[in-house]
């Protein structure tokens, strides 16, 4: 009698495990889109190299990005709308925006979800996101607005030269449903597959957020995001991209005067900057 409860007991468990195994294995593989890196692989589609967001020839003012909305009085990072207005005013091209998703499926800007509750001024832990109504009933650091990807629609249709860089928004469809201006977005990505989900999905400015040699050779990705120190240890190769017309996003600096000179020299290149 025991051996045979034992037995049911075992089954229940094993049932159980193999049900968390399909539900993490099948999240992972929706994230990272997975199957369009077989589809590459195995020549099912076949590589689609973009075009760049900016001219070989635009100015190194024109190729810096707001990181994090760039600044509002002395503070950064913030992802108001305070700062993303500010960065318009200061002459910003690119503002980049963290993205995160409200329990009823509204993108707004935010890092993370547990330092949004930090920032205003809540005791929660971030593990269930805000709906949008409580996102709007809040406000950052005590005095700054909170901003979703409609708001940024709205402000960014009155300023047509002006494009947004953002990060961990993987929900390509609700991207572009919020935000039309897929030919004004640089979406960061995390993978191959990805990126190429992305592409089929509509959004022009993919850029991978790692240096793969394999990705840009084989496959055509034409936008890499890479950090000041890969930059220093893989210079030479780096160059020779930027030769072959990759479009290369260096994150981050705490401002502009702390890009080195021979970078700022280097044409398809932007920088992203905490203020100018």
């Amino acid at each position: 009698m025991i051996m045979k409860r034992s037995a049911v007991i075992f089954k229940k468990c094993l049932v159980v495990a193999v049900l968390f195994a399909l539900l993490i294995g099948g999240g992972y593989f929706y994230y990272y889109r997975t199957y369009y890196e077989w589809a590459l692989e195995f020549g099912l589609i076949e590589p689609t190299k973009q075009p760049s967001p900016i001219t070989q020839n635009a100015s190194f003012e024109d190729r810096l990005i707001a990181h994090g909305a760039g600044k509002v009085r002395w503070q950064t990072k913030t992802d108001s709308k305070e700062a993303f207005l500010n960065a318009i005013a200061e002459g910003f091209r690119f503002i980049e925006i963290d993205l995160r998703k409200t329990l009823d499926g509204h993108y707004f800007a935010a890092h993370r979800y547990d330092e949004f509750e930090e920032i205003t001024g809540r005791t929660g832990m971030g593990l269930i996101p805000p709906t949008a109504k409580d996102v709007r009933s809040r406000k950052i650091l005590n005095q700054y607005t909170p901003l979703f990807l409609t708001d940024i629609a709205v402000i960014l249709k009155e300023h047509p030269d002006v494009f947004l860089v953002t990060d961990k928004a993987r929900d390509f469809d609700l991207l572009l449903k919020e935000f039309p201006f897929p030919d004004r977005m640089i979406v960061e990505v995390s993978s191959l597959g990805q990126y190429y989900a992305a592409l089929r999905a509509g959004i022009r400015y993919p850029a991978l957020n790692k240096l793969n040699s394999e990705s840009v050779d084989r496959f055509g990705v034409n936008m890499l995001v890479i950090n000041p120190g890969i930059l220093k240890i893989h210079e030479k190769k780096i160059s020779q991209y930027i030769k072959n017309g990759v479009c290369v996003l260096v994150a981050s600096y705490p401002s502009s005067q702390d890009i080195p000179k021979k970078h700022r020299l280097l044409p398809n290149m932007l920088f992203y900057v905490d203020r100018w």
